[in-house]
């Protein structure tokens, strides 16, 4: 068989076709021409030399530059939120409660690193984090600098107790109770690295049916994925089928995010408008703070500069509508002018017109 010579054209055509740019390259990731062919240049490196593994696997990052001219990078996984500065990654993952003093004691097990927590209507996971604080020893190995720690839920065992792994085996001399000064710090909920969708027998609500009666049922758990926008210099963070937090970047890495007082408490999308500066909520509640009342089409706005402010009033220009043609938004971007809103089977154009219809 005879061999063809094939000579390419050098350079990237991102103005034609493929079809058009026939005999050329139309797409290309860390590559430039050297001679008329194409070099690789130097390849993937590890970003800020990255000495910390992030836990969870990451849904979203977004980089940004403070007013200081600092600049940061944003990253949300599964079970953590973090930002990076100056080469150091930080947990800003936020706090769903932190107890009174006293409300945890521990009970540890003679050459086991297993301890038992106790937390009247902890409300927490397998898998969720919590971090301890004003903890005493136990009286041997179990000492107050190790209880004082973040820790891993290891297994939930009641409403009020639940199980950790500590780093050594307890001994006969653990019999404490970590002091009446106690405090635990929880994270929110951990979510699903990946999608999960399950049908058939047995999944979906009990008796919900006539017996032998076949119908579909089915079952979705989603990943937590994460949505990040600037206000300003600070970070707006969006978990998807959840709350709206807010990381402030003049407090500095050791600062958490925190949930947004005032804001819908589960949403699937969330962008801050130009050049108005509205606060933008998508498939969010019809009822603000009633999860419940989550409408897959419904759009909230805050009032303008106010993000805090999303009840409507005579005097702000908070409001809110809902979409009539699909039956979920999919997601939102910012164009000129405009926010563009895609649902499932329709395009819209959101525009600020100005007081009083907002």
């Amino acid at each position: 068989m005879p061999l063809l010579r094939l000579a390419l054209k050098p350079g990237i055509d991102k103005q034609t076709t493929e079809y058009g740019a026939e005999g050329g390259w139309t797409d290309c990731d860390n590559v430039r021409f050297r001679y008329g062919l194409p070099e690789k240049i130097g390849g993937w490196t590890g970003f800020e030399t990255l000495t910390t593994y992030l836990v969870g696997q990451v849904s979203h990052s977004k980089s940004w530059i403070s007013l200081a001219g600092v600049p940061y990078m944003i990253a949300g996984t599964a079970k953590k939120l973090y930002v990076c500065t100056g080469g150091i990654w930080a947990d800003i993952t936020p706090l769903r409660e932190t107890t009174t003093a006293g409300a945890v004691t521990f009970a540890a097990t003679n050459g086991s690193p297993t301890i038992t927590v106790t937390d009247t209507s902890h409300g927490a996971t397998a898998g969720d984090f919590v971090t301890f604080s004003g903890a005493a020893s136990l009286g041997g190995n179990i000492t107050s600098t190790i209880l004082n720690s973040e820790y891993e839920i290891t297994e939930v065992l009641t409403a009020n107790t639940y199980t950790i792994t500590a780093p050594v085996n307890a001994t006969s001399s653990d019999s404490g109770s970590g002091g009446a000064s106690t405090v635990g710090a929880y994270q929110i909920s951990v979510g699903q690295e990946v999608n999960y969708f399950d049908f058939g027998w047995g999944v979906g609500a009990w008796g919900a049916g006539t017996w032998g009666t076949p119908r579909a049922a089915g079952l979705g758990l989603f990943a937590r994925i994460w949505q990040f926008d600037t206000y300003g210099e600070d970070m707006i963070c969006q978990l998807y089928n959840g709350g709206t937090y807010y990381w402030d970047t003049s407090a500095g890495p050791s600062s958490r995010a925190y949930q947004i007082s005032g804001a819908p408490t589960k949403s699937t999308y969330a962008l801050v408008s130009t050049p108005d500066r509205h606060l933008v909520c998508f498939g969010t509640e019809t009822t603000i703070g009633t999860s419940s009342s989550q409408d897959p089409m419904f759009v909230r706005f805050s009032s303008q500069e106010d993000i805090q402010q999303f009840e409507e009033t005579a005097t702000n220009t908070a409001g809110g509508q809902r979409l009539t043609d699909g039956n979920q938004i999919i997601t939102a971007l910012r164009s000129r002018g405009q926010i563009l809103i895609l649902t499932d089977t329709s395009l819209h154009g959101m525009q600020y017109i100005g007081p009083p219809f907002t």
